[in-house]
């Protein structure tokens, strides 16, 4: 049974829900802040744990992609079977109306804004925005901030628009593959393999042709960044779970599966296992089985539901966009007091700060900036959907059809 809210039901529309995301995203975003805490003590000349916390940021972010693919995978594939369509323009639209506006506004601070303030700067990128502006204004207008990055075109205070870049360009053609293709899963599978074996390629053409090296590595670095295949496994995901796929069902949700979706990755962080061109689409793959345990298995250890994780999860994209503008304000701040020593209590307290200071923010911004473009996006809506769990009890997926019970969360 889908759940609905009254006053969903006054509208006659059911909305969508999954449980246990909403805290999902918060702790990805919090754990991307924490390693940008430490990357920007780094690149200040301070002392940092930058490269203990690296594997934490990029983990996180393979997180959010396989996340996303695999949200917008499912409602795409409920839009198909209501529909007998997808409404490609009302897809784009609601696509731009989450995430242009904040986008704009970041990329905005940061190339054109942040950069002429110099109790901001940052030693050695600030200096260099300015002179790049040709490059730097038209790969972000365009949504191309992971080829800025792989051009090393780093811009302080918007780097992190990289990722928001990539889950564009994969909005620019994933929806057409519900559209017109009956049975999606080949596709879904074929644009795994290939971003696989682009790596691969250069991987390759890297070892066997050396004076190739710096162009080839910044492609590379590139497709790296360009990490659509984490959002296709979360495509498969959604695929296999719609369709109730019994072997899927049988092997993949349950607590065995969701305990080595947990485990595998921490042992391969830390027994620092490199894994080579596989090693985000491996991870993704973990992060897939681990988001379905979660959301649809009768029980999960891992579940936090209340409306302190809605309210987090809202603002978690929020987070994410405004974290390096929050901790370059704590750590004006810590300059202001000459607290730079980075003892054990000055570290827990500039990343208890940032968290705290990043939250402030995110709020105000969805409050008036993200919630009147939020209320014009739910009229493209041919899907319902929510992050704020029904008051009524659902029918967890494990136990009832996937025909009869959709539990969702908002994309």
């Amino acid at each position: 049974m889908v759940t609905t809210t009254s006053s969903e039901k006054a509208k006659g529309k059911k909305a969508i829900y999954f449980p246990g995301l909403n805290a999902l995203r918060y702790f990805a975003a919090a754990a991307v802040v924490v390693c940008h805490v430490e990357e920007m003590k780094g690149i200040n000349l301070l002392p940092n744990h930058y490269a203990t916390v690296y594997g934490l940021g990029t983990l996180a972010v393979t997180f959010f992609f396989v996340l996303s693919g695999f949200l917008i995978t499912y409602l795409l594939l409920v839009e198909k079977k209501e529909s007998n369509t997808v409404r490609i323009k009302n897809f784009y639209v609601r696509r731009a109306l989450r995430i242009w506006p904040l986008y704009y506004l970041i990329a905005v601070l940061g190339l054109l804004v942040i950069p002429y303030i110099s109790a901001l700067a940052i030693p050695e990128f600030s200096a260099k925005v300015v002179p790049g502006y040709p490059v730097n204004i038209a790969l972000y207008a365009l949504f191309l901030p992971n080829i800025a990055s792989g051009l090393k075109y780093y811009v302080p205070y918007a780097s992190q628009l990289w990722s928001v870049g990539v889950e564009e360009q994969f909005y620019l053609f994933w929806p057409w593959i519900f559209k017109y293709v009956k049975k999606p899963l080949p596709f879904i599978l074929a644009v795994i393999v290939v971003f696989v074996l682009m790596r691969m390629g250069c991987t390759y053409v890297m070892a066997h042709w050396p004076e190739q090296q710096s162009s080839w590595s910044m492609l590379y670095k590139i497709i790296d960044l360009t990490r659509i295949d984490c959002m296709a496994v979360g495509g498969i995901g959604a695929y296999l779970l719609y369709q109730e796929t019994a072997w899927f069902r049988t092997y993949f949700i349950n607590y065995k599966a969701e305990l080595a979706s947990v485990v595998l990755p921490l042992v391969l962080v830390a027994t620092s296992t490199k894994l080579g061109d596989v090693q985000h689409t491996l991870y993704a793959f973990c992060f897939l089985i681990f988001i379905i345990n979660v959301s649809c298995k009768d029980k999960s250890f891992f579940r936090l539901e209340g409306r302190i994780w809605a309210f987090l999860g809202n603002i978690s994209y929020s987070i994410y966009m405004y974290q390096y503008l929050a901790i370059g304000l704590v750590l004006l701040l810590f300059k202001k007091v000459n607290a730079l020593s980075f003892t054990a209590p000055y570290t827990i307290l500039f990343h208890v700060l940032c968290q705290l200071l990043v939250i402030v923010i995110a709020q105000l911004s969805y409050r008036f900036l993200e919630t009147p473009f939020l209320k014009l996006k739910k009229k493209f809506m041919i899907v319902q959907s929510t992050t704020d769990a029904p008051t009524t009890a659902y029918a967890p997926l494990a136990s009832k059809s996937l025909d009869t019970s959709v539990p969702i969360a908002k994309a």
